[in-house]
């Protein structure tokens, strides 16, 4: 990958918008932007300035950097000005005949990566934050772009290296009788010391491909307690059919509603009925295994059957341990008398499918209940399918190394050790990029979209 050119690219998203991002990156960046730039005032580094195109003379504003104190370690420039895309295009256009390259997918974030601006783990957490399409996902690649990961493998990097080093010094003096830098014990603790750490941060770490999929709330309740007109109410639309004849709801029917913390998922579920037909036992079971994956259940209930309690409508359902839920009374609009109280549970929520009460309530209890159950937090740290492949073979290879130790076989085969030491070390140099192919620099990278 050349990094000694200057690349320009336009950063902004595609179409039209008020404004749009132009940005140079290289050591002709700065000559290149004041060549079709008037400058009001005089350049300074990481400050704003006001300019004028010169073909066609339009206002924009431009900051320029110098190296190392930009995003990809080289000088450059961003340029902001209107967000016509005839216009961008051709200003890009006029950079490139002036001597600049048109950059390749991720090319910035990849000179940020070679210049030491960031490590692999922070480079995806930009994509991730860019292709993000859930809130989740935003969530997600915050934990990769603070470096969290980072700093997770640089401390397991440097202690795997530490004993490598030891047992190579090893090999080194082998003539030397009596010298040894690393005894079978220390060695052996050293090894199922990093064993424990890489176990633990894969049976406990979030995976990015939990987060690809919005939080999904399932309504649970009895036959005919409206729980259809409640899924068109908060959807906004007739997404489910609504009748007064029981069981009108066979299958299962989602919908994807807006929160105050974020998009879900709303499962309309069949309901709960004590009828010999032979499809309800199918159908209990389909609901069963639906629910397996869910981060909310929505108890509803009506003024008929207001004496149910959660307990019941949970153990009919077979719900799995642990599921956060939340009860709901509806047809609020047929109710003279206060809501009855409910001493086992911690709130009963009114609304109405008919009349719309409550449900704004209901929306931000559901975004609450199933976002604060989100695995990634800000100290969370998150494991997309490469990090665990490496994980994964970096355990394999201190697992061989483990045992030749555990069968006093270390010394004997120092070789052996160091290699299998040697080979962990470059799996987990990988996931930060401090060892890596150019293979698979090109992959990570080759999924950026141009101009970052």
């Amino acid at each position: 990958m050349l990094t000694t050119d200057t690349i320009a690219a336009i950063s902004s998203p595609p179409g039209a918008a008020r404004r749009g991002i132009i940005r140079l990156s290289g050591p002709l960046s700065w000559d290149l932007a004041e060549s079709i730039l008037v400058p009001i005032q005089s350049p300074t580094a990481r400050r704003w300035i006001n300019v004028t195109l010169r073909n066609p003379q339009v206002a924009a504003g431009a900051i320029f950097f110098r190296a190392p104190a930009s995003f990809t370690g080289q000088d450059a420039v961003e340029l902001h000005l209107p967000g016509a895309v005839p216009l961008l295009q051709r200003v890009l256009a006029q950079f490139i005949s002036a001597g600049a390259r048109s950059a390749g997918p991720g090319e910035f974030s990849a000179r940020a990566y070679l210049n030491g601006k960031c490590d692999l783990t922070e480079a995806e957490g930009i994509a991730a934050a860019i292709a993000a399409t859930n809130d989740r996902q935003l969530l997600a690649a915050q934990s990769l772009r603070c470096g969290l990961l980072h700093e997770w493998t640089r401390r397991q990097t440097d202690a795997l290296a530490d004993l490598l080093a030891m047992v190579e010094a090893g090999i080194d003096f082998s003539d030397e009788p009596g010298v040894s830098f690393i005894s079978g014990p220390k060695l052996q603790a050293g090894i199922s010391e990093l064993e424990a750490n890489i176990t633990n941060l894969l049976n406990h770490a979030a995976q990015w491909e939990t987060q690809e999929t919005l939080p999904t709330a399932f309504l649970i309740g009895p036959a005919n307690v409206g729980k259809s007109s409640l899924i068109n109410r908060l959807s906004g639309r007739n997404r489910a059919i609504v009748s007064s004849q029981a069981g009108t709801t066979r299958d299962s029917i989602s919908v994807t509603v807006a929160t105050p913390f974020g998009s879900v998922r709303i499962v309309d579920t069949p309901g709960l009925e004590n009828s010999g037909h032979d499809l309800y036992p199918q159908m209990d079971e389909f609901r069963h295994k639906a629910i397996q994956r869910a981060d909310l259940l929505v108890l509803i209930l009506d003024p008929e059957n207001a004496g149910t309690s959660a307990e019941q409508l949970l153990g009919r359902v077979r719900a799995p341990a642990g599921v956060p839920w939340l009860l709901v009374q509806n047809k609020a609009d047929l109710c003279r008398t206060p809501a009855p109280p409910e001493l086992d549970q911690p709130q009963v929520l009114r609304v109405s499918a008919l009349t719309g009460q409550g449900t704004a309530d209901l929306l931000k209890l559901v975004g609450s209940k199933c976002y604060q159950q989100s695995p990634v937090a800000a100290e969370s740290i998150l494991l997309n399918h490469r990090h665990r492949t490496a994980l994964g073979r970096t355990l394999e290879h201190l697992g061989r190394a483990a045992n030749l130790v555990r069968r006093d076989q270390w010394e004997t085969d120092v070789d052996l050790t160091a290699g299998d030491l040697r080979a962990a070390l470059n799996e987990m140099g990988t996931i930060s990029g401090t060892i890596g192919s150019d293979d698979i620099l090109g992959r990570i990278f080759g999924q950026f979209c141009i101009g970052k």
